[in-house]
């Protein structure tokens, strides 16, 4: 059993990070080729690869093999464990190896899984594929070095302070770091959250008034999330037409205008009257063609659209109805219905959170309810985007073209000739959403840290304006990390205001 080498003396080249790729001497010795003077990694490992070898032997027992330096992760730990290495023949040899069982030939390049012992030395086995001289030219690679040894990173956020300024905007670096460098890619996901501004950014907007003045049909159009429409009448929506004519002309213009088709699939129809309850205006009535239930499915069933109906008593009851983010998330829009007539609002505070980061991740909701004693559980959630139902006011059928004609058209409007009215009903409030008070543009995205990187920073665009206000903050909050561990998710913000 013979190793035949002919050796031609060639200058190491050093190699950084997580990788090597190296031409050096090698050393003649009885199965073996063994490197362990050579390149460096990171200036700590010794690696160095043959060059110009020749094998002769095809049958040699056993197999020969190249034994590396000891190998260094970029946390200066011995690289044991499992890793993927890629193995290169390179051109010039003459003719195809064996390498790690498989049959490599000139130019090509494998990709092999293998352990890394305790010594940190690694260890690949090669021979011959016959008898003859076989000229044996190669490099090698690891492109994401780990050690089981390393720290796993820890990912935070960092707190920062800016002053607002009064006009124009200006842009602000919020860091994102990581204690220690790692050899695999990190990522993350991440959102800016309000926590004193303002909770919507984008227009709000009355599109229907009554012949007494009072907005009744209200949108909210949120660059930065999902859209809202608020409706103080929720009669017409109550009736014998099966389905059909303006009113449901209307609802599904509101569905195809706020649903998020990012999300899955129709609509929920959620009511805050409990279906044991009984009596009217509960959602899942359908004890004739004017019951809300009866009404909604012969709707979405002429329209096409999946319709899930469900009342506080999927989620615990009146007044401990606990509705998840994940809930919602399983729909394009939610129409919430509020027609309890109790003194208090049906939904928990984890319900309203929910609700409120729905619509940032971009989810569609359309809020109905009536005149005051029904508005409790509505304003519930409409309170989370500085938004309210009010007042009892004997409303008549409104004529669209005469909407249109005073305020503008609006894709809510394709279609209708009229809006119902049922006698008394509701306002809508967007008075309190001041939008002269949102001062940055939120954001959110996907980063991957390369390995090595421990720093990224993250733009947010702040506006300025003269409007005096106290301090006010959002955060930017981490999450779904992979390869890493959230330390401190979320970094504070806080605008400084100096008018």
């Amino acid at each position: 059993m013979r190793l035949h080498l002919k050796l031609k003396p060639v200058v190491a080249l050093a190699m950084i990070a997580s990788s090597f790729n190296a031409i050096a001497a090698s050393q003649l010795v009885p199965t073996n080729i063994d490197h362990s003077k050579n390149v460096t990694i990171d200036l700590k490992s010794k690696v160095g690869l043959a060059t110009d070898l020749y094998i002769t032997d095809h049958n040699d027992d056993p197999t020969p093999g190249i034994i590396t330096g000891e190998i260094y992760s970029i946390q200066g730990n011995l690289a044991t464990g499992k890793q993927t290495v890629k193995f290169t023949l390179n051109q010039k040899s003459s003719g195809p190896i064996i390498v790690n069982e498989q049959t490599v030939t000139p130019g090509q390049q494998i990709t092999f899984t293998t352990m890394i012992a305790e010594d940190g030395r690694l260890r690949i086995p090669y021979k011959a594929t016959t008898d003859q001289n076989t000229k044996f030219d190669y490099s090698v690679e690891i492109p994401q070095l780990v050690s089981k040894n390393d720290k796993v990173p820890d990912l935070s956020v960092g707190d920062i302070s800016v002053q607002e300024g009064s006009s124009g905007s200006k842009m602000v670096n919020i860091t994102i770091g990581m204690d220690v460098k790692f050899g695999k890619p990190v990522s993350f996901s991440y959102l800016t959250n309000d926590i004193d501004t303002a909770s919507i950014a984008g227009e709000a907007r009355n599109l229907a008034y009554d012949h007494h003045g009072n907005p009744f049909i209200s949108i909210v159009d949120n660059p930065n999330g999902g859209r809202l429409v608020l409706d103080a009448g929720f009669p017409k929506l109550y009736n014998g037409t099966g389905g059909t004519g303006n009113t449901w002309q209307y609802l599904a213009n509101v569905y195809n205008w706020i649903k998020a088709d990012n999300f899955g699939s129709g609509i929920m129809l959620l009511g805050d009257k409990p279906g044991s309850h009984g009596g009217n205006y509960r959602v899942k009535d359908h004890s004739s063609r004017a019951g809300f239930g009866s009404s909604f499915t012969t709707w979405a069933r002429n329209n096409g659209i999946p319709l899930t109906i469900k009342d506080v008593d999927n989620f615990g009851g009146f007044g401990r109805a606990n509705v998840s983010l994940a809930e919602l998330k399983k729909y394009k829009a939610v129409f919430v219905m509020g027609s309890a007539t109790v003194g208090s609002g049906g939904f928990t505070q984890s319900t309203i959170k929910a609700f409120s980061d729905y619509s940032k991740s971009g989810g569609g909701i359309m809020l109905i309810s009536d005149h005051d004693v029904f508005q409790h559980s509505a304003n519930q959630i409409a309170s989370v985007f500085n938004l309210r139902f009010y007042g009892n006011v004997n409303r008549a059928p409104i004529s669209v073209p005469d909407l249109i004609a005073r305020y503008g058209n609006h894709p809510l409007w394709d279609g209708l000739s009229v809006i119902p009215a049922g006698g008394s009903e509701g306002n809508v409030d967007i008075s309190a959403v001041d939008f002269s008070a949102i001062d940055y543009e939120g954001v959110g995205g996907q980063i991957i840290f390369q390995p090595g990187e421990t720093s990224i920073t993250v733009p947010i665009k702040i506006y300025g304006d003269t409007i005096r206000e106290g301090n006010e903050r959002f955060s930017i909050d981490v999450q779904n990390a992979v390869n890493a561990n959230l330390a401190d998710g979320q970094g504070i913000v806080t605008i400084l205001n100096d008018d």
